[in-house]
């Protein structure tokens, strides 16, 4: 507190042009935490790039904030699985994994029958899933593990759409040694009764453009 943090974001970018990736400084306001003891960034790749200033591929980039430093890796892969997890400071952040994840159906209901129709009630199915990371480094297990204690973890569906789940077991062994091919299991339910979502919804409607296919 009542500290100027000097700020600036080191990135590693392949240009136009050119076959080596190489390093670029750019400049951040400094921080004033004499009025505030939260700070909170919004960091976008593509905002990176366009402040870079000249055409080019993002690789990694560092944010810098007085002492405190965070690197992150650029990627056009897709990830298999995407949480969102309030963190120890209150703050919503994001989990982009590369995983393998299994399902399991649990039945448990009751039946009845009445008039000759048979009914199901005090339906307790759910869908158990486990998943398996692929290989992460030292610093990633961890903090990944320590997210996914939080009592807030939502689950960010096709399309968009948040919702809660309920971590039930976590299984996370790590090591800091240099040969160590570190990974985090867990598994996890949703907090509500609810089934996943396996609709891809179309694109062009209500789109931006619109287009007049229903005309």
């Amino acid at each position: 507190p009542d500290v100027t943090l000097q700020g600036y974001t080191e990135c590693l970018a392949l240009f136009d042009g050119e076959s080596t990736p190489r390093m670029v400084r750019i400049e951040d306001a400094k921080v004033d935490t004499k009025n505030t003891t939260l700070i909170r960034d919004i960091l976008s790749p593509i905002a990176i790039e366009t402040r870079i200033g000249s055409k080019c591929r993002l690789l990694q980039f560092t944010v810098h904030r007085g002492f405190l430093a965070k690197t992150f890796y650029v990627t056009n892969r897709t990830p298999n699985l995407t949480l969102l997890v309030r963190n120890e400071f209150n703050c919503d952040e994001y989990i982009h994994l590369t995983c393998v994840t299994k399902s399991k159906l649990d039945l448990d209901r009751s039946t009845a029958t009445s008039l000759g129709v048979t009914t199901f009630y005090d339906d307790k199915s759910a869908y158990e899933y486990d998943v398996e990371s692929s290989m992460l480094t030292f610093e990633e297990a961890k903090h990944f593990s320590q997210l996914l204690l939080s009592r807030y973890v939502n689950i960010v569906e096709i399309g968009g759409a948040l919702a809660p789940i309920t971590i039930t077991d976590i299984n996370s062994e790590i090591s800091d040694a240099d040969n160590a091919t570190n990974s985090i299991k867990f598994k996890y339910k949703y907090s509500s009764h609810h089934f996943p979502i396996t609709i891809d919804y179309g694109n062009n409607i209500f789109d931006d453009p619109f287009y007049r296919t229903f005309d």
